[in-house]
C-alpha cells in the first residue's frame, strides 16, 4: 500500500512540475520509422545483436496512441515491457525515459533503437519530444508491401498504408539535419548486408560487428516477454507465424517471394500516382 501511495504521489508531482530527474544513461535514442511489412523486426534483431545497441522488442510509447485503434494493445504491451525491465508503468507512461534507462541498464548497452511501424505516423510529435534523437527511415518497395499476406485481398490498401506511413516519416526527416537521419533500404540489407548494416551502425556512432548479421545466435528480450500476440496477452515467440518466418540470419531468399508482383498489385500501383511518385523518389523504378 505504501509503495502504491508513493508511486501516485510521484506521478502527481510529475504532472504538476514535470520530471526533473536526470537520466545519464539515456544519451542516445534512435527511432526507426517504416511501413508495416518492411523488415523492421529483422532489422531490430540485427541491431539488438550489437554489443552496444539495445533493440530488444517492438516498443510503442502510449502517449502517442491516445485515441488510436491500437491504444489498448500498446498499453498492454507497454505494461509487460515495464514489468520485465522493472519500471513502474504509471511513471514510465508519464516519462518514457524511465523505461529507456531501465532497458539500457539491464541490457548493458549505450544506445536504444525503437521501432513500431504504426508509431511512424506520430514521428512529428516524437521529434518534438526527443529533439536530440536520431531517426532511421527503413524503406521497402511499395509493391513488395502490397504483396504481403496482410494485403492479399486488397493490395490498394497496402499501397495506401505504405504511402501514409512513409509520408509521415518524411514530414519530420525533411526538416532535420543530415546527421540526425539515415535511410536504409530493406533490399540493400538483404543484398549487401555487411555494407548496409555497417553504414547504419556507423551512423549510430559505433563500429560494425560482423556477428550481428547472424542474429539468431543471440538472445532477444521479446522472446522472453511473450509479446507476439495481438491482444497484449502474448503468445510464445516460437509459436507466432511472424517469428517462424523471421529466420535466424539475413538471407536473400527472404526477399524473392515479394518481387514477383501480381497483376492485381501492378494494377493498383498504376492507379495510385502519388504512391508511384514517392516509390520512385525512394529509388524504386518501374
Amino acid at each position: 500500500m505504501l509503495d502504491w501511495i508513493k508511486t501516485y504521489w510521484e506521478a502527481f508531482q510529475i504532472l504538476r512540475n514535470g520530471d526533473n530527474r536526470h537520466y545519464p544513461n539515456v544519451r542516445q535514442v534512435t527511432f526507426i520509422g517504416c511501413a508495416p511489412r518492411s523488415g523492421s523486426t529483422m532489422l531490430m534483431r540485427v541491431l539488438d545483436s550489437h554489443s552496444q545497441i539495445a533493440s530488444p522488442c517492438e516498443l510503442a510509447i502510449p502517449r502517442y496512441f491516445r485515441g488510436d485503434k491500437k491504444e489498448k494493445i500498446v498499453n498492454n504491451k507497454y505494461r509487460q515491457i515495464c514489468n520485465y525491465y522493472g519500471a513502474k508503468p504509471l511513471l514510465a507512461q508519464l516519462d518514457p525515459r524511465r523505461l529507456f534507462d531501465r532497458i539500457l541498464k539491464k541490457e548493458k548497452t549505450t544506445c536504444l533503437a525503437l521501432k513500431e511501424p504504426r508509431q511512424s505516423l506520430f514521428f512529428e510529435a516524437i521529434g518534438e519530444d526527443f529533439p536530440n534523437a536520431k531517426f532511421v527511415h527503413l524503406v521497402r518497395d511499395a509493391r513488395s508491401i502490397a504483396m504481403s499476406e496482410w494485403f492479399r485481398n486488397n493490395p490498394k490498401r497496402g499501397l495506401s498504408i505504405w504511402y501514409d506511413y512513409n509520408t509521415a516519416v518524411l514530414r519530420l526527416l525533411d526538416r532535420l539535419e543530415d546527421e540526425q537521419t539515415h535511410r536504409v533500404r530493406y533490399e540493400d540489407i538483404v543484398a549487401s548486408p555487411q555494407t548496409t548494416v555497417r553504414e547504419l551502425v556507423e551512423f549510430l556512432g559505433y563500429e560494425f560487428e560482423e556477428d550481428m548479421l547472424d542474429y539468431g545466435r543471440f538472445e532477444h528480450a521479446d522472446d522472453k516477454m511473450n509479446l507476439w500476440g495481438t491482444s497484449g496477452q502474448g503468445v510464445k515467440a516460437h509459436e507466432a507465424p511472424q517469428h517462424r518466418a523471421l529466420g535466424t540470419a539475413i538471407d536473400v531468399k527472404t526477399m524473392k517471394d515479394r518481387q514477383n508482383f501480381s497483376p492485381e498489385v501492378l494494377e493498383a500501383y498504376t492507379e495510385l500516382k502519388e504512391v508511384r511518385q514517392l516509390n520512385q523518389k525512394l529509388g524504386y523504378t518501374d
